[in-house]
């Protein structure tokens, strides 16, 4: 159900800390700055159905009485039926589009998917939100609004954060990029996407060496969730000059009924090394009912020289990937993906050999 103490609130001049903190001043006959009136608001949408949808979303909701603006400005559109949308897809390079949509339509939406959305209210000068608004419009337009999506790097999220904290002079970087946490864009993917397995097994696959490293707080924005948990933690210069929190006030506007985020990553090492074990085994086995004449099992033809050439080559490939992991400065952490690939690389060397063995025999004795 939508908040409807902060839309209402929405709808009234002035903002809602000013009105808690009691009536303003007198200001008879002084000059109306445009952006008194503007207001703006950082939406943030939990996690969805869809791969990408997990991950959550967010943005920047403009309201100007004076203009009838009532947007929501979001990074996270994209044609997954473009000519180049799965190779882009497969090479990490995904193109994405700005769009502003109107905040009524946005707040229902959400509500239909069953997906949360808590509204913050910033707390920008007059000026700022003049700015921010000038930013966005200038975006929106089919010159401005296309970019290179990068999954941790340049996504929905940092665009939104990026956007705001150009208006607030880098206050919001000044504030995080210098905390380090201890976790990595991989392990919060892990943790995102423990509930989908396939996707979290093409997630260990892709990720290289990157993605292990350590992340500031400024870095785990790339996440709309935690953009809008670090923002609460950021103070800036009020319209007076005087420190003050950045948020304002905040709302849950649709409460879902779906679970939350998970809050670990899970330990899937064991159920990798046994996957590869499993199938390891079944082609050493396959392998040998094929060298003694089962028939059952096709593999009855003789394999050629350069496969057995090339299964040790991954083999070898895999165990170095292992002894690697003892070295200092080697920090990819991808156990999962050797649990699973060096048994099952094993099995298929020791099945070829078999095989060209069982054929050796075989010429030999005839």
């Amino acid at each position: 159900m939508l908040a409807l103490p902060f839309l209402v609130a929405l709808a009234l001049p002035g903002t809602l800390a000013a009105r808690q903190a009691g009536p303003p001043p007198d200001t008879a006959g002084a000059a109306v700055h445009p952006g008194d009136a503007i207001r703006v608001v950082l939406l943030t949408m939990g996690p969805g159905d869809a791969v990408w949808e997990k991950f959550g979303h967010n943005g920047i909701w403009i309201r100007d009485p004076a203009t009838g603006t009532d947007t929501v400005y979001n990074w996270g559109v994209f044609d997954a039926y473009s000519e180049d949308f799965l190779p882009r897809l497969v090479k990490g390079t995904m193109r994405y589009a700005m769009y502003g949509y109107p905040a009524g339509a946005t707040l229902e939406a959400y509500r239909r998917a069953n997906r949360d959305v808590w509204a913050q209210e910033l707390n920008l000068t007059p000026e700022q939100r003049v700015e921010l608004l000038r930013d966005l419009r200038r975006t929106d337009t089919d010159a401005n609004r296309f970019y290179d999506y990068q999954y941790y790097l340049d996504n929905c999220s940092t665009r939104v954060r990026d956007a705001l904290d150009r208006v607030l002079g880098g206050a919001i970087r000044d504030a995080t990029a210098g905390v380090r946490t201890d976790r990595t864009w991989r392990w919060h993917a892990r943790r995102i996407l423990r509930a989908m397995p396939p996707a979290y097994v093409g997630m260990e696959v892709a990720l290289g060496t990157p993605a292990d490293r350590t992340i500031t707080a400024w870095d785990e924005m790339f996440l709309p969730l935690l953009l809008r948990d670090r923002l609460r933690g950021v103070r800036v210069r009020d319209a007076d000059g005087r420190e003050a929190p950045l948020v304002t006030a905040e709302f849950h506007l649709v409460e879902a009924t779906r679970p939350p985020p998970p809050a670990d990553a899970p330990f899937w090492l064991p159920w990798f090394l046994a996957a590869g074990v499993a199938l390891g085994a079944s082609v050493a086995g396959a392998a040998h009912l094929a060298a003694r004449g089962g028939r059952r099992s096709g593999l009855g033809r003789t394999p050629h020289p350069r496969a057995v050439s090339v299964a040790a080559g991954v083999l070898s490939l895999s165990v170095v990937g292992l002894l690697a992991q003892a070295l200092p400065g080697f920090d990819q952490a991808n156990g999962e993906v050797i649990a699973f690939a060096l048994p099952a690389h094993l099995g298929v060397t020791w099945a070829l050999v078999r095989l060209r063995a069982a054929e050796g025999a075989g010429s030999r004795s005839s």
